[in-house]
């Protein structure tokens, strides 16, 4: 019997904490508008001592993330004010795991029990839990990405224990979508707001990994490596259908990548360097990810459209940054790190100007997590390595 469980923490009233911060203008400081920029703090509750660790923030500021309660891994939910909810758990598994929010507070992910059994997840905004169908005599899938319109992919094994791309309708019905001839498995891991799905397809040596992209009815085209590679990787989509990611080019070196839409493989520019990875795509095709320098340093950078390199600038002191995601504005987040081992969480402006926010990385590992399209900031501190501490950063509106 599936047991439906909710705990509601006891809410504190959070003001609005304000810092002021300045900007980084191609390595020298500067102001925003002439005075420094404000910030408010809200800090997501949690249960005392126990590591919970935020996922995604979606564009109200919902949270949602994972995290051990008690004696299993749950999937809990934070709202804009920062209180705490743990979402629906099943009596028959023993974790849930969230993946993905949407806009409409529907997260996605999967429960499995201590059997080995795993099933795709949705959590309505309401926190009530719902098992998406399973594939004929199988009863092991996950979820990976949710759309606007409720649509949610993913993998799931068949009853000869392949792994197939799936896609699972607003109702929770699922449709196994289209292996390419000479192929073997799959799984879908992203979905756009048209209903374009990516993921990969494997061969049957199961070392043959290429990047597909499926159109709104299923239909499948695998995107080829770079010349003279042997794989490819579809990492992000955006809402027209072009996709970045990663290949090969035959001589060891993995460099970013894009595929138009008519799935033409483009290496996107370089700053001299071997090295170069997409870490997110915005809906407007903007990119953003790290590359290697001449001198084989790794640079926060963001491309155009069309692959175009942009360096995003660091302060005087810094020798390496790193950028995680970046929204339909095309803010960046990342970090960057300065002498004596500190590191510290960045944001890069649409036109190109930088601020890093004042978090304290004493006895703490700190990391950006997600940035949601009016700028507002997830971040995760590992605390004494136990503890976590997990903060929304949000510009505040007199600024």
């Amino acid at each position: 019997m599936r047991v439906r469980r909710f705990a509601h923490r006891r809410s504190t009233a959070f003001g609005a904490v304000l810092v002021c911060v300045d900007m980084v203008v191609n390595g020298a400081t500067a102001n925003a508008s002439g005075g420094n920029l404000a910030w408010e703090t809200v800090e997501l509750q949690g249960y005392t001592g126990l590591p919970v660790r935020p996922v995604a923030i979606n564009n109200r500021g919902t949270v949602i993330g994972n995290g051990r309660l008690a004696a299993y891994m749950e999937t809990v939910r934070w709202d804009r004010d920062g209180k705490f909810v743990q979402l629906q758990f099943d009596s028959e598994f023993s974790r849930t795991q969230a993946q993905a929010i949407n806009d409409d507070d529907t997260a996605v992910g999967s429960a499995a029990a201590q059997s080995g059994e795993e099933r795709a997840a949705r959590w309505g905004a309401d926190g009530g839990l719902t098992l998406l169908q399973s594939l004929p005599d199988s009863n092991h899938s996950w979820a990976s990405a949710i759309n606007m319109r409720g649509e949610i992919v993913g993998g799931a094994l068949t009853r000869e224990y392949v792994t197939v791309p799936v896609r699972w309708d607003h109702g929770g019905n699922v449709t196994v979508l289209e292996t390419p001839s000479g192929m073997w498995s799959g799984r879908a891991t992203g979905i756009n707001d048209n209903g374009v799905v990516i993921g990969e397809v494997v061969g049957p040596d199961s070392q043959t990994h290429h990047a597909a992209r499926w159109d709104e009815h299923g239909h499948v085209k695998v995107l080829d490596a770079l010349p003279n590679g042997s794989w490819s990787q579809a990492d992000h989509v955006d809402k027209t259908g072009v996709v970045a990611g990663a290949s090969d080019d035959g001589t060891g070196q993995s460099y970013a990548v894009r595929w138009d839409r008519n799935g033409h493989v483009i290496k996107l520019d370089t700053l001299g360097g071997s090295y170069g990875a997409v870490k997110d795509m915005n809906r407007n095709g903007v990119m953003t990810g790290n590359a290697a320098n001449t001198m084989g340093s790794d640079r926060a950078v963001r491309w155009s459209p069309r692959g175009h390199i942009q360096e995003l600038p660091m302060h005087g002191d810094a020798y390496r940054s790193n950028a995680v995601a970046i929204n339909s504005r095309g803010t960046v987040l990342g970090m960057i790190f300065s002498g004596g081992g500190m590191a510290s969480i960045a944001l890069w402006w649409r036109d190109g100007r930088a601020v890093t926010l004042p978090i304290s990385t004493d006895n703490a590992s700190v990391s950006p997590v997600d940035i949601n399209d009016v700028d507002s900031v997830l971040v995760t501190s590992l605390i004494d390595g136990s503890r976590t501490h997990n903060t929304v950063w949000r510009p505040h509106p007199s600024t």
